[in-house]
């Protein structure tokens, strides 16, 4: 997937197209760096707000998302080239919690435990693939 960053476009477009390829993960992004395998202990920006609004460097760009990616290569990219501040989510057992500690994992492993989380949590619930 690619995802263009520019300052005119919003948090919220940008969790959106996210989500819409990982529908059991999101992205947030916050106005301070975390560490790798750390958890974010900043309060996440609105949706509302404005790329330009959160971040220092200006480079405008696109970033492209492999599901094979690692989740923490993908928020380091996101701080590297953007100056962006993410974390990854996952969905588990009907709660959102940070993927810090499973940096390793790939964006499709993360995808499928919450997946596997939702189908133990809510066993009749139908998915389907996007």
């Amino acid at each position: 997937m690619i995802i263009e960053i520019n300052n005119s476009r919003t948090i919220g477009d940008i969790q959106k197209e996210f989500s819409d390829k990982f529908p059991f993960l999101k992205i947030e992004f916050f106005n301070f760096a975390h560490n790798r395998e750390e958890p974010s202990n900043d309060t996440p920006c609105r949706p509302e707000q404005l790329l330009g609004e959160i971040r220092q460097q200006q480079a405008n760009g696109i970033i492209t998302i492999d599901p094979a990616s690692e989740t923490g290569a993908i928020e380091k990219e996101f701080e590297r080239r953007f100056a962006l501040n993410v974390q990854i989510y996952r969905r588990q057992m009907g709660k959102w919690i940070q993927t810090a500690g499973t940096d390793i994992l790939t964006l499709s492993e993360q995808n499928q435990i919450a997946r596997d989380s939702a189908t133990f949590y809510n066993p009749n619930h139908q998915f389907h693939n996007k």
